[in-house]
């Protein structure tokens, strides 16, 4: 295991998960940050909302973070009701008629420990999924100057410990959601007035 440790080691810590699309989003915001998600998702070969959720994914990563040169003020606020959201995660199985069972497991388990997941947070910015990493101090004292200097690591754990109930997500979720970040990116592009936009989101919520 010594090997894989430290293969697995060295890949958390020198590169975030892309594929060829990322490549190709990346490429284009390097020379046009204020494309709109419909013109880059037509522009890489997918849906606008599918690029939205790329892109954000790549923020959240901080593979993507300089790009908005205006926008000197992002912040995070340990204040969102009820804990925070779940934008998403992956799970590791391992085939039971696999040639390497036991190793896999072995692997699996060290990859989802909360030593390498806090490690993955510093690097990529992956928030753990273990709750038992939320007191590591390199989570807890971590620093992140794009967010002002907000200790991201302690307002996450802090959100994630607020959660009282399990959230649900009904078969329209993205419907709502895509139609809400749609608005959103209209202001953002000057297409919309905000009220305008609000008005827009609600009369497409009501027609779902």
């Amino acid at each position: 295991m010594s090997a894989i440790r430290a293969m697995m080691t060295a890949f958390v810590q020198e590169r975030p998960i892309m594929d060829a699309t990322d490549d190709k989003i990346l490429r284009i915001l390097r020379k046009d940050g204020r494309i709109t998600h419909q013109a880059l998702a037509e522009r890489v070969g997918m849906s606008a909302s599918t690029c939205q959720r790329r892109v954000e994914a790549m923020e959240r990563q901080g593979i993507i973070a300089g790009y908005a040169p205006d926008q000197a003020n992002w912040k995070i606020a340990n204040t969102f009701p009820n804990g925070g959201g779940n934008w998403g995660g992956s799970y590791l199985t391992i085939p039971a008629d696999g040639a390497n069972v036991e190793e896999a497991q072995k692997l699996a388990d060290w990859l989802s420990a909360p030593e390498q997941q806090v490690e993955a947070f510093v690097n990529v910015g992956a928030f753990p999924s273990q709750v038992d990493a939320y007191e590591n101090a390199d989570l807890t004292a971590f620093v992140n100057d794009y967010f002002g200097g907000a200790k991201t690591g302690e307002i996450g754990a802090a959100r994630a410990e607020a959660v009282t109930v399990q959230p649900y997500k009904s078969a329209d979720y993205f419907k709502y959601h895509d139609a809400l970040q749609n608005a959103v990116n209209r202001v953002f592009d000057g297409s919309e007035s905000e009220d305008a936009a609000w008005d827009t989101w609600v009369a497409e919520v009501e027609a779902l």
